[in-house]
């Protein structure tokens, strides 16, 4: 299980003599093998012995599938056997046990014409099982996989006998690049009907204003010519001697 100690031992019989022996313990995983734990010896025993050494490795799931091994190596010297005789034990497969984990919790996509598959996968062992909630979902769907046909929040919860993890998935409409356009030719239009409409109660209040003016100029000569009509119908009497 991920966070346990695993005690892994590495035995090597009949090796003499010990003063010259090195012991190293060897991880491999997807990449070149690599030291993890080292031990010179500096004991003087010249007859053949048996040793054995515990190593203590944390276990994490980056160790599941990964492999230990043990070498054994005898330095004697330039005047010893060449190359160095070497040791290798047989691999051992370790299985790290872990509850489910994803890359990332969140997921943001754009719906299309078509219907979008969501995909959902977890680190985990054993394997997940998956189950689907959202509120256009009918029912739970248990499934890595998802079909979907509408924008919406869809959660996929990913379980095993260690724990669960969810992971949200956010499907948004489909962004339509003419929306802008059609934004911006509306405002547009508005703009020139509002313009068009102050012209016109602009025009019209100075026409008014105009025929006010011409019907107050007009009135003096009205009045001079009711005058000569008056002045023209009296008669002065004759004088009589």
């Amino acid at each position: 299980m991920e966070g346990d100690n695993c005690l892994l031992q590495c035995n090597v019989q009949n090796v003499a003599p010990v003063q010259y022996l090195e012991l190293t313990l060897y991880r491999q995983k997807f990449r070149q093998p690599f030291p993890v734990w080292h031990l010179n010896f500096n004991e003087f025993i010249t007859t053949p012995v048996n040793k054995s050494i515990d190593i203590l490795v944390h276990s994490s799931r980056n160790d599941d599938g990964a492999q230990y091994w043990c070498e054994a190596k005898l330095k004697l010297g330039p005047e010893g056997p060449q190359p160095l005789p070497v040791f290798k034990s047989q691999p051992l497969n370790i299985a790290i046990h872990y509850k489910p984990m994803f890359l990332n919790d969140t997921e943001i996509l754009e719906a299309g014409e078509e219907e979008l598959t969501l995909k959902c996968f977890a680190s985990a062992n054993p394997p997940s099982v998956y189950i689907w909630t959202g509120r256009s979902l009918e029912r739970e769907v248990k499934s890595s996989l998802l079909s979907v046909s509408y924008p919406g929040n869809y959660t996929c919860i990913a379980s095993n006998p260690h724990g669960k993890a969810k992971k949200l998935f956010i499907i948004k409409p489909k962004y339509h690049e003419n929306t802008t356009f059609w934004i911006m030719l509306g405002v547009g239009l508005a703009l020139a009907v509002a313009l068009i409409i102050g012209y016109i109660i602009i025009k019209r209040g100075s026409t008014s204003r105009g025929s006010a003016n011409l019907g107050k100029s007009s009135s003096p000569s009205v009045q001079k010519e009711e005058g000569q009509e008056l002045v023209s119908t009296v008669k002065c009497p004759t004088e009589v001697s």
